[in-house]
């Protein structure tokens, strides 16, 4: 699980110096989006959603829930000694948060100014993109559900995406709107 982290869904939830592992998880019609994870100090669950089960944004556990989860996960080991996960080795301890000028000079503490960047989002064409794929896999599955074992499955010709040119919105192009695809040289 550590891997989730280091290489795969939830690179965002990575800590500079620290042993992470964790698991993301999306729910169908992305209603849910969680990430999970641990360090050899804590244990952190991040979970959005909707109350009334209406779907998100097209949220998944590696986007907002990770970068939370990061967050989190950074101000709790501010001062600690890190712990190693066993089986994937010990880390570093994170230097003690830096006394600012002002500090010293008024002698009370003055909490950090954060100013967090926009959260982290799926693009227009990003997302009309994972629609237009979702519509060709419901379509798929569609056409396979149609056959019985003993029939053959008549091939379905592929679009190809050599083209270069995209529509303005895939979610609104229809599968038949598409224009003839330039012929393949092999």
């Amino acid at each position: 699980m550590s891997h989730v982290v280091s290489e795969g869904t939830a690179r965002r939830a990575a800590l500079d110096g620290i042993p992470t592992a964790g698991k993301t998880g999306t729910t169908n019609a992305y209603r849910d989006a969680w990430f999970v994870g641990y360090t050899g100090n804590f244990v952190c669950a991040v979970w959005y959603g909707n109350d009334d089960y209406s779907p998100t944004n097209r949220m998944t556990g590696g986007s907002l829930p990770a970068q939370t989860w990061h967050d989190i996960m950074v101000a709790a080991h501010q001062g600690v000694e890190i712990k190693e996960i066993p089986g994937i080795g010990a880390g570093t301890k994170l230097p003690p948060p830096v006394a600012s000028a002002t500090t010293a000079a008024n002698g009370a503490a003055k909490p950090p100014e954060i100013k967090p960047g926009p959260p982290p989002i799926l693009t227009k064409r990003g997302a009309d993109i994972l629609v237009r794929v979702e519509k060709l896999l419901d379509e798929a599955a569609k056409t396979a559900g149609k056959t019985s074992s003993g029939d053959p499955v008549k091939p379905v010709k592929p679009v190809s995406s050599s083209s270069g040119t995209f529509p303005d919105s895939f979610a609104a192009a229809a599968p038949g709107d598409t224009a003839a695809p330039a012929p393949r040289k092999n």
